[in-house]
């Protein structure tokens, strides 16, 4: 793993993932550090601790979570820059699924949701700029269509739209 990169990227993320927070019309309840307490329930479980409240998470544990449920496990290493920050990024926010269909659908292969060798391969021979840009704007429809569906989430839709804006800036500024 190349250590230097993951905490670049994770800079990036944690720059948006406050402290505690538990708005009742939030779908992740409540968080602390970007950490939802299912996340943090899994993490404890795995590793036979008692558990207990999200607000009581340490900050190796947040970093251990997002090494692991987020970087690794979105394979986000194997991704050249930016595509692993958009990438990465993506993974906290929606959750390692949804963000590898963002990431398929961008690359143009089968949308499963599973990263494997057909994704690997195509994000290895893409634009990785053009691609990471691309998820941001695919993000950005998804809020506005998701306020949409759901009135009451419009309340977040600014902050979603500052945080995928940001990010498609800091995409658009690597330079490959």
């Amino acid at each position: 793993m190349n250590t230097a990169r993951f905490f670049q990227v994770l800079a990036f993320t944690t720059s948006w993932e406050g402290g505690y927070v538990n708005h009742p019309a939030d779908a992740g309840l409540a968080t602390n550090f970007g950490i939802s307490q299912k996340a943090y329930d899994k993490s404890r479980r795995e590793a036979g601790l008692e558990l207990q409240s999200v607000q009581m998470i340490e900050r190796l544990e947040v970093f251990n979570i997002y090494k692991e449920d987020y970087w690794l496990a979105g394979k986000c290493e194997h991704l050249a820059a930016p595509l692993d920050l958009a990438h990465f990024d993506t993974c906290v926010n929606f959750g390692v699924s949804h963000a590898a269909m963002f990431l398929q659908q961008a690359l143009g292969v089968t949308v499963d949701g599973v990263i494997g060798g057909e994704t690997l391969k195509a994000a290895k021979n893409c634009d990785a700029v053009a691609v990471a840009v691309s998820i941001c704007e695919m993000r950005i429809g998804f809020r506005y269509d998701r306020c949409e569906q759901r009135p009451d989430q419009k309340v977040f839709l600014q902050g979603w739209l500052n945080r995928d804006n940001a990010l498609k800036k800091a995409c658009q500024a690597v330079t490959v």
